[in-house]
This record gives C-alpha cells, structure tokens and sequence, in this order.
C-alpha cells in the first residue's frame, strides 16, 4: 500500500521541503542530480545520511523530521511513502532514525522502471495497483538493506531461528506503535500468540524479557529525541508512550542511570 508517489524532475533548491514527520516511511531516491536532506540544526558531514548526495536511496522512519535541498540544476527523483516497512527495515532504520545506500548505474537503472511501473498503477488504482505496490517496496526494501551484513549460524537451529525472528517482528511493532503506549499483551496479540509464548520466545532468542526490552527502546528513543529536538519533555514522553512527565523521567533514570534533563545540559 502506498499513501504518496512522485517521480520527475524537481528544483529543491527553489521549492524546498520543509522540515515535517511524514505519515509512514519514506523511500526517496535520486536518479540525477544532487539533492540533500534537512534537518532543524542544517548540519551534515561525510557519511551522513543528511549529507548532499548524487545517486542514492534514503529510508526515513515515520518520526525523523527532516526535509528537501537541493542545487540550482534540479534533480530527477522518485519517491515512495508507506504506512509500514518489513520488520527487518524497520528495526535497521528506527521509527525517528534514517540510513540510506549509494547507487550504481544498475541500481539508478532499475529504480527507474520502478518508478514507471509504479506511475502505471498508481494514483489511479488498477486491478494491479495492490500487487505492483507490494512487489516495488519489497524491491526497495532489499536494496536499501543490500549493505545490512546477513547472519547465517553455521549449524541453524529452527526453533533458535524461529524466536530470533519473533523477536524482531515484535521489536519492529513496538517500535511502530510508541505513542500508543502498547503493552507486553498488546505486542504477543499482535503477533497471534500469548504472552507466555511471547516471553519463552524471547528467552530462547537470548533477549531480556519483553518488558525489559520494550523499556529500553523507549528508553532509547526518547534520549534520540531529547538530543536531536527541542521538544518539551513532556512532548517527548506522549512520543515514546507515557502518561506524562513524572513517569517518563521515574522510568528513564531506572533505565539510563540518569534523567531527561540532563542529557540536554
């Protein structure tokens, strides 16, 4: 399913796009040209993900504000917007983070008829809308973890790969559903086993229970959005899915070893 598409020629440097979240993840690609992400601070520096790039493929979490630059020459672009993302991508890129490949003239080549398969389909729905959608996100997708190094144990063992792979799709809803502030009960019915079931699972894939894990992430997304915005804390808590501000910080300190404030000071 996707919420937005473009393809074509466009000047960022004369219509820029402002800094704003989206409503799901965004791949963003640039054929020609030179096109940079922005963010509040305008910072960037080599091997960056804001950084100025030619011929490259961007992934952004639904929660990383940024926007578009670019040069006076303009640039070919495609992009793609989607409400959700394959586990794997999702926990590789973060709800408020970003992480992006550089393109050979295969891969420029390539997402090029993507993009034109895509325009075939979509804004006005065919009876391949939904089939075509899924197949380019899962091409996008493989190509923006291509560099993601790939774990093969040398004696694979079903049961092992089975809760490692839980794990992920549960880290991977988590992630998706914060503000929503989801229990331990709410992440097992998702994934269509119980919660005991959930936690033997986690277990077996040598992780600290469910519950510990979910508070380390939000944990671990509040302190990115503490250092990267001047958000409020008590806007960052409703973010990362507390009732306020006294049980985030309660919370943070027990995880983190100190409070909000001070990782800004």
């Amino acid at each position: 399913m996707l919420l937005y598409f473009s393809y074509g020629r466009r000047d960022y440097r004369r219509r820029p796009i402002r800094l704003h979240t989206r409503r799901g993840w965004e791949f963003q690609a640039v054929l020609a040209g030179r096109i940079s992400p922005t963010r509040e601070d305008g910072s960037a520096t080599d091997g960056d993900a804001f950084a100025p790039a030619r011929r490259r493929l961007w992934v952004f979490g639904p929660r990383c504000a940024h926007g578009w630059g670019g040069d006076r020459r303009g640039a070919r672009v495609a992009v793609w917007h989607t409400p959700r993302v394959h586990p794997t991508l999702a926990q590789h890129v973060g709800l408020v983070g970003a992480a992006y490949v550089d393109l050979s003239d295969e891969d420029v080549k390539r997402l090029g008829a993507l993009a034109r398969l895509t325009t075939a389909h979509y804004p006005r729905s065919t009876s391949l809308t939904g089939p075509v959608s899924d197949a380019v996100l899962a091409q996008l997708t493989l190509l923006a973890l291509r560099d993601r190094p790939v774990h093969r144990p040398a004696h694979p063992n079903h049961n092992t790969q089975h809760a490692r792979d839980t794990f992920a799709r549960a880290v991977a809803w988590f992630r998706e559903h914060l503000p929503d502030n989801p229990s331990v009960d709410d992440a097992a019915h998702a994934l269509a086993i119980s919660e005991p079931h959930l936690r033997r699972l986690f277990r077996q894939a040598g992780q600290a229970s469910p519950r510990r894990v979910f508070n380390t992430i939000r944990a671990d997304e509040a302190e990115h959005l503490l250092r990267t915005t001047d958000w409020k804390v008590a806007v960052i808590a409703a973010a990362v899915g507390y009732a306020g501000p006294q049980a985030f910080t309660r919370a943070f300190r027990e995880i983190k070893g100190r409070t909000p404030a001070s990782v800004r000071q």
